[in-house]
């Protein structure tokens, strides 16, 4: 956070510094590394480099990066309207601190970038940090309720083997549900949600643990105060139905055609891209290395299996999809910083402190 935030507040983050000591770093690492154990089972090196070698490298790389430089606007455009109430911002800053968060967490482990991106505008705007990391939670619902319902979709439409769609739609259902009503909850009636939060955590957690989680949910109180209405709900829906069904969606289809993996029609095409999208989205909530390292790779693996994909074709889809993303994201976030004048090591010096 800012330091004139941590200072008005009397109570400024204490210094945690990511390093292998940290277990919660470790823990991503196993996870990161199991993942890739399961990633390289069924296929040779030989394959996979047959695979990667066939790529049409300009058909993955020209879609993909404009649709990630146009997904970061698109999020910033978002964002605007999730923080209308905390203040009157303009797009290029919030569209900055939006490059600048996803190369944190492409880089440093935790994904703290979330909370770097509060960071980064409230150091460019003077705008409280804490206020508009609130704002970055509502905004992580939004899209854990939208890959949620991709997922239903592609489920009950074309169905899983071994299991039953409405039993997965009502499972899927029942977790969209439970954070939304909380939120609605949280915007109708704050002070009441509030207080119960409070009676739970201080109940059953150490005051050290509850501290921190009860200013967290003031502060996604305070970010849901800026949701004015149903056009601005209507904005936020529609910026999210953009970023996760076009601006997410093309690198998936251009990787496909990259590789030269054959579908009966386009439909057949954009029913594959919406499902790796779907597997990859609910992968990267996955503690993880930075970058998703390893859970990005697997899933997105397993979600071509099905539509008759090689495994070392798939492994070469993964492989490169995850590079043009990777690469995207942080050189995004370099520029950003460069072109501010503001150092990377300061940056990750701050991503640590948060």
């Amino acid at each position: 956070m800012s330091g004139s935030d941590a200072d008005a507040s009397g109570d400024a983050p204490r210094s945690s510094r990511l390093s292998f000591t940290d277990r919660r770093v470790w823990i991503g690492v196993v996870i990161s590394v199991l993942a890739l154990a399961v990633f390289f089972r069924g296929f040779s090196a030989q394959e996979l480099g047959a695979a990667i070698a066939q790529a049409n490298w300009w058909i993955l790389i020209l879609p993909s990066v404009p649709a990630y430089l146009i997904g970061l606007w698109v999020r910033a455009l978002r964002w605007r309207h999730l923080a209308a109430n905390v203040a009157e911002l303009e797009t290029a800053p919030v569209f900055r601190a939006t490059a600048v968060g996803f190369m944190v967490n492409n880089v440093v482990p935790l994904r703290i970038g979330e909370l770097v991106r509060a960071w980064y505008l409230s150091r460019e705007t003077g705008v409280s940090a804490t206020a508009l990391f609130g704002t970055v939670v509502v905004e992580r619902v939004f899209d854990a309720a939208f890959v949620l319902a991709l997922a239903a979709f592609v489920i009950w439409t074309y169905g899983i083997p071994g299991l039953d769609p409405a039993v997965v739609l009502a499972t899927l259902s029942t977790l969209v549900a439970i954070p939304v009503l909380f939120l609605v909850a949280l915007r109708v009636q704050p002070e009441l949600a509030l207080g119960f939060v409070a009676r739970i955590t201080y109940a059953i957690l150490p005051v050290r643990v509850a501290r921190p989680i009860d200013r967290l949910v003031r502060g996604l109180a305070e970010g849901l105060a800026g949701m004015r209405g149903g056009a601005s709900i209507a904005w936020v829906i529609w910026h999210s139905a953009v970023l996760w069904l076009v601006c997410s969606t093309i690198p998936f289809a251009a990787a496909v055609l990259a590789l030269g993996i054959e579908f009966e029609s386009l439909g057949e095409l954009a029913r594959a891209a919406v499902t790796v999208l779907v597997w990859v989205g609910a992968a990267v909530a996955i503690p993880a290395a930075p970058g998703a390292l390893g859970v990005y790779h697997a899933a997105a693996t397993g979600a071509l299996g099905p539509f008759g994909v090689s495994k070392a074709t798939a492994g070469a889809f993964a492989i490169l999809s995850h590079a043009v993303f990777w690469v995207s994201f942080v050189a995004f976030g370099i520029a950003v910083l460069w072109w501010r004048g503001i150092g990377l090591s300061e940056t990750l010096a701050q991503a640590e402190e948060v």
